[in-house]
C-alpha cells in the first residue's frame, strides 16, 4: 500500500525459552492437542514496515482525489475525465438489449465499457453528436452480442473533470475526524491511521511467518474452528469487495 515503506526481515533465531512469548496465538489457535516442537536453531522471519514523509504525502493525496468532486469543464475530454453522455447502440440497425441509456456518467480511462468505446468519446465537448461503430469482444458475457459491431449514437451532455477537496471541515468530518482542527492535526492524523494499519500489517506478516516455521517442522491437520473461522473471513473480505 505504500510505494517508499521499507520492508524489514528480521530472521532471528528461536530459541526454546522463546516460545511461549513468541507464540502464544499460533499454539492457542492452531493446535489444541499437542505442544509444537522447535529446535533452538529454528529461525522465523520478523516484518518492519517503514513509512516515510512521501507515504504520507501520497496517502493524502489519495484522499483528497477521492473525496472530490465532479466540476464541468468547457474544454475537450481526455483521459481521467468524466463524460455525462445519451447513447443509443444497434446492431445491423436493430436495437439490443442495455442499447441506451440517458444522462450515463462514465469516466474515461475507467475500461468500464467494450472496447474502442472510451476512447471514441475522448476529444469532445458538451453539446458534441456523433456515432462510431465498435466491436463486442469475443468473450463478452452475453452470447449474442460476442464478436458483432455495434454502431452508437452519441450526445454528450457534460464534460467533467475532478477537482481534488480541499483540506477542511467538511473533509474531516468525512473521515470521521472529530478531534481534527487544522492542516497539521489533520496530517498527524492520517500517519496515526497508516500507522496502526502498518502494524497490523506487520503482525500478520510475522504472525505467517511463524504458522509457516510451525507447519514446516509439525505434521498436523488445522481444527475445523480455525478453518471455518478462515472461510468466514474471507467470505466477509469478498463481499466487502464487490
Amino acid at each position: 500500500n505504500y510505494p517508499n515503506a521499507t520492508f524489514v526481515k528480521d530472521s532471528s533465531l528461536l530459541l526454546k525459552r522463546e516460545c511461549d512469548i513468541l507464540i502464544p496465538a499460533a499454539r492457542e489457535n492452531v493446535i489444541t492437542e499437542k505442544k509444537p516442537k522447535l529446535s533452538r536453531w529454528t529461525s522465523y522471519e520478523k516484518v518492519s514496515i517503514s513509512i516515510t514523509d512521501s507515504d504520507i504525502d501520497l496517502a493524502i493525496a489519495d484522499i483528497l482525489k477521492r473525496y472530490g468532486e465532479w466540476k464541468d469543464v468547457t474544454r475537450k475530454s481526455q483521459k481521467d475525465d468524466q463524460v455525462v453522455i445519451d447513447f443509443v447502440g444497434s446492431i445491423n440497425n436493430e436495437e439490443f438489449e442495455g442499447n441506451s441509456a440517458k444522462d450515463f456518467k462514465l469516466v474515461l480511462g475507467s475500461n468500464s465499457m467494450i472496447p474502442g468505446f472510451e476512447d471514441n468519446l475522448v476529444g469532445k465537448k458538451s453539446g458534441d453528436s456523433f456515432s462510431f461503430t465498435t466491436k463486442f469482444p469475443d468473450d463478452y458475457f452475453k452470447s449474442d452480442l460476442a464478436e458483432k459491431n455495434a454502431n452508437f449514437l452519441i450526445k454528450v451532455n457534460k464534460v467533467q473533470e475532478k477537482q481534488n477537496a480541499s483540506i477542511n471541515e467538511e473533509l474531516y468530518k468525512s473521515l470521521a475526524m472529530e478531534e481534527v482542527k487544522n492542516e497539521q492535526d489533520f496530517k498527524a492524523e492520517i500517519e496515526n491511521r497508516m500507522q496502526q494499519e502498518v502494524k497490523q500489517q506487520e503482525d500478520s506478516l510475522t504472525r505467517e511467518s511463524i504458522y509457516d516455521l510451525l507447519l514446516e517442522v509439525n505434521k498436523f491437520t488445522a481444527p475445523s474452528s480455525v478453518v471455518n473461522e478462515q472461510a468466514t473471513l474471507m467470505r466477509k473480505d469478498s463481499l466487502m469487495r464487490m
